[in-house]
């Protein structure tokens, strides 16, 4: 499946994922979503290092277990 047919919304986190407690549905399209983004074709239309980390820092999972991995946001 190429990126660019990934619906709004949608995943592309792996499914083991979805039975986790320190998983967020909303983290996986959030992710899905930065990583289209990544690699978009225009360099000017990717996102830099600071906002990837803000918006990883952002994540669900992150702000409710981050000290058990070892992340401050």
């Amino acid at each position: 499946m190429g990126l660019e047919r990934v619906q709004p919304g949608c995943s592309l986190v792996h499914q083991i994922l979805v039975g986790d407690p320190g998983f967020d549905l909303l983290d996986g399209a959030a992710i899905t979503k930065l990583a289209k983004q990544c690699v978009e074709e225009q360099p000017k239309k990717r996102p830099n290092m600071k906002e990837v980390v803000a918006r990883l820092e952002g994540l669900r999972a992150v702000q409710e277990h981050g000290e058990e991995i070892n992340v401050h946001p």
